[in-house]
């Protein structure tokens, strides 16, 4: 009996201070997925990052790389000659650029961007969220009816941000 009356109060103390404590609110996050796509040329972007070649990758992020240098040899040019002369180099940049993405179209025909995006959202965003809803339409209509204790975050533009950043880095766009 003596065991047994400390066990009685213990216990009506811990359902006391379970009942009186909030239940912690899930994260929610919704993401237009068409949003993004659409919000650039995502398409002819991501077609080489997803090239079964190494080789033809790295190429691509290597003349990207020289056009951007270009680009500011561009900016810093003081006569008509040097300009032209820049102006051919990107031209020829260019035309290797797209030859190398058209290989890349070969390879990868069945390409499924928005699998890509999801993937990617998942990854980037699981460690922050419960839950990840995508949003289909264009209206402001939620894919729930009732969201209880909940906190939820639409992470579309950032989830955007942060694929650009991760194609600026994997082709050096």
């Amino acid at each position: 009996m003596k065991t047994v009356l400390p066990l009685v109060v213990l216990s009506f103390c811990f359902t006391t201070i379970a009942e009186t404590q909030e239940p912690a609110k899930a994260k929610i996050a919704v993401v237009r997925i068409n949003a993004i796509t659409g919000s650039g040329n995502f398409y002819e972007k991501m077609r080489p990052l997803y090239c079964s070649d190494k080789e033809t990758r790295a190429a691509i992020k290597k003349i990207n790389t020289d056009l951007k240098a270009v680009g500011k040899e561009v900016a810093d040019a003081d006569d008509e000659a040097k300009v032209a002369d820049l102006s051919r180099k990107a031209q020829f940049l260019q035309q290797k650029l797209s030859l190398l993405r058209q290989c890349g179209a070969i390879d990868n025909q069945n390409f499924d961007m928005n699998a890509i995006m999801r993937d990617f959202i998942v990854n980037t965003f699981k460690g922050k969220f419960q839950l990840i809803l995508q949003q289909d339409s264009s209206g402001s209509d939620r894919a729930f009816l009732w969201k209880g204790n909940a906190n939820i975050e639409d992470i579309t533009d950032e989830a955007g941000q942060k694929f650009r950043e991760y194609l600026e880095q994997s082709l050096g766009e």
